[in-house]
């Protein structure tokens, strides 16, 4: 199981890989609304890993572990198609860094988590979540 305080020190480094003030670490979508409710511009959201264990008993079992994070705009009320279109741009450049962050390089002595399932990862396009942000996500378990 992933500590907190190592999990907070990786939203510090998505923070810093895109260039942003801060980031946020949250348990539910409501926590998140609620400390985005007054915010604009581009948020990270690091929400805190579920870990389940799998296994046929006991000794057998290991633990995983799965999070979600978000690269999300506040969308401005009545703006364009094009503004929409341009927030999912950015925002999925962004989630990109992350995923190629996770995943690691060749040049990386250390991956992020050397242990992560690609085949459970998932990017998905956001829209009005968190109280009417736009943006992507992406799932994975590790």
């Amino acid at each position: 199981m992933i500590l907190l305080s190592k999990f907070e020190e990786l939203a510090e480094t998505f923070k810093t890989l895109l260039g942003l003030e801060e980031y946020f670490v949250t348990s539910t979508a409501e926590q998140t609304q609620n400390l985005l409710q007054d915010r604009s511009g581009t948020a990270l959201i690091c929400v805190i890993p579920s870990t389940f264990f799998e296994g046929p008993n006991p000794d057998a079992a290991r633990s995983m572990e799965e999070s979600i994070i978000y690269v999300v705009q506040k969308e401005l009320d009545g703006q364009a198609h094009s503004d929409q279109l341009q927030q999912y741009k950015e925002t999925q450049s962004d989630i990109i860094k992350i995923k190629d962050k996770l995943f690691g390089t060749d040049e990386e002595e250390c991956k992020t988590f050397p242990f992560i399932e690609i085949r459970s990862m998932m990017i998905d396009p956001e829209y009005n979540i968190f109280g009417g942000w736009i943006g992507y996500s992406i799932k994975f378990k590790f």
